[in-house]
């Protein structure tokens, strides 16, 4: 069983943020065996909710000495840090002495000394990062990469589904984090409130359930009709429901993001001002500015504004991220290989891609086992390729062996039903090298919660033999099925 040790802390001036996004890896991570414990200062106590330490052991640092001594040991897989008081010169005296070190960073400029190295702020490419970190280290940007509980990936789709058509606002989730210092859920309320409108309000107050009263009485006697919650350790139910979000501009904003959710964004730390205005340039979100700034008559137009165009920030919102950031960083963890020693690794297709693909199914010995085997023409393949790269139901991956493009991993999501068609291309130059069976146990480590379904040509008989290697079981004369894993999950192994 391999061991990640993550190096957070969290209060009520930093937020909870970077607790709950290693929270939403180190879930990840235990459903595939890995045995995860956290690092974490004594203040953080008061910021973890009773679900984690359930789940998983804190170790409290009294002393900056503790730190070297608990987070450096040899039994320790990956160190995982979400830290800004962290620097350069740590991340490398760890880097020395434990055998991997994976950072999480949303801070412009800093330099890392790291394996790996993750920054989901939208719109993200590797190339932003390349002189903050060592050659080798392997970059995960984007919101491709947001580490979201997996609970949000799993109700993506039924949020597309109660969101289609919709055009109104009437449910509103209000949401400034599990403390929210500058008094803004107040704020909002009375704008609201001052805009007349019949409302239904979702108020998440996290640690602040002291504050019910205060806003009962300030919502009295108005058109709003007031939902308090407590702390609330899934809150995508109520983002599925809620036809527009106001709150601040962190790992919530993303959260809301991948179940489609339209927001207005206040920015309340200096860390959410770049992510606000990606989402807000992106069009998934209406940005007010800081939060000192903000005031009731901003609120009412933006909300009115907001509404001319739901359903556009909506699918903008969509496309940010889909929640299996997690599933994605924890499928790199594993550093699968091929048989000849070369690492493996799939990484989401850009439209970058579409001349790669096209000039891999043109080949004889690929194209011969489609469904359809007939070559679609140039302009015909480009549209396809980038309708399934905005269509949420569909995902494509690109193989990557020792670096080097191999492949493609497909998703569709089989309507109706609890299961995805999954398919799969190997280069013809990396045929017979294994690759095909671990990269089908690596769709099974992105969707576990899922059945995974195939359609094979009976005369195809490598890609047979790598579909029941992966696990798949023959259901039929061409169709081959992979039941949803149990909790305790999956591993990659040869």
């Amino acid at each position: 069983m391999k061991t990640a040790l993550f190096r957070v802390d969290a209060s009520p001036e930093i937020g909870g943020g970077h607790l709950f996004r290693c929270a939403a890896l180190a879930k990840t991570l235990a459903r595939n065996e890995w045995h995860c414990r956290f690092a974490v200062s004594r203040q953080t106590l008061n910021m973890i909710p009773a679900s984690l330490t359930q789940k998983f052991a804190f170790d409290i640092l009294d002393e900056p000495a503790a730190e070297s001594s608990t987070v450096a040991e040899p039994s320790v897989d990956v160190v995982i840090i979400d830290h800004y008081g962290i620097e350069n010169a740590e991340e490398l005296a760890l880097a020395r002495s434990a055998k991997q070190v994976l950072v999480i960073d949303d801070l412009p400029g800093r330099r890392h000394s790291c394996d790996w190295f993750v920054n989901s702020m939208p719109g993200a490419q590797a190339d932003d990062f390349r002189d903050q970190v060592p050659e080798g280290c392997i970059i995960l940007p984007g919101g491709a990469y947001a580490l979201l509980q997996p609970i949000f990936w799993r109700n993506r789709l039924r949020a597309f589904d109660v969101r289609q058509g919709k055009s109104n606002v009437r449910r509103i989730l209000v949401n400034f984090g599990a403390v929210d210092t500058h008094g803004m859920t107040a704020r909002v309320l009375a704008g609201l409130r001052d805009s007349e409108r019949e409302l239904t309000v979702d108020i998440m107050l996290g640690l602040d359930g002291h504050l019910k009263p205060e806003l009962t009485a300030l919502a009295q006697g108005s058109n709003l009709t007031l939902c308090f919650h407590d702390w609330v350790d899934d809150p995508s139910p109520l983002m599925v429901e809620a036809d527009l979000a106001i709150g601040a501009a962190g790992i919530s904003a993303l959260e809301r993001c991948s179940l489609g959710l339209p927001s207005l964004l206040v920015v309340t730390a200096e860390n959410q001002r770049q992510n606000a205005e990606r989402l807000g340039t992106l069009g998934a979100a209406m940005v007010l500015g800081a939060f000192s700034s903000v005031n009731a008559e901003q609120i009412i137009s933006s909300v009115n504004a907001a509404e001319a165009i739901l359903g556009d920030m909506s699918t903008a919102a969509a496309n940010v991220c889909d929640g299996l950031g997690a599933a994605r960083v924890a499928v790199e963890l594993e550093r699968p290989e091929a048989r000849d020693g070369r690492p493996i690794r799939i990484c989401p297709m850009l439209e970058e891609h579409v001349d790669q693909l096209y000039q891999w199914q043109q080949a004889p010995d690929v194209r011969q086992y489609f469904r359809n085997s007939s070559m679609p023409g140039y302009h015909e393949h480009v549209a396809w390729f980038i309708q399934k790269l905005n269509d949420p139901k569909s995902q494509l991956y690109l193989v990557l062996c020792g670096g080097v493009p191999a492949g493609v991993l497909r998703f569709d999501y089989v309507a109706g039903s609890d299961s995805f068609e999954v398919s799969i291309i190997v280069a013809p130059d990396f045929q017979g090298s294994g690759i095909g069976t671990i990269v089908l146990k690596m769709a099974r480590a992105l969707l576990p919660d899922f059945r995974l379904s195939a359609e094979i040509d009976p005369d195809n008989l490598p890609s047979v033999a790598a579909f029941l290697a992966a696990g798949f079981s023959r259901t039929g004369y061409r169709t081959y099925l992979r039941q949803a894993c149990e909790p305790t999950g999956t591993t990659l192994v040869n």
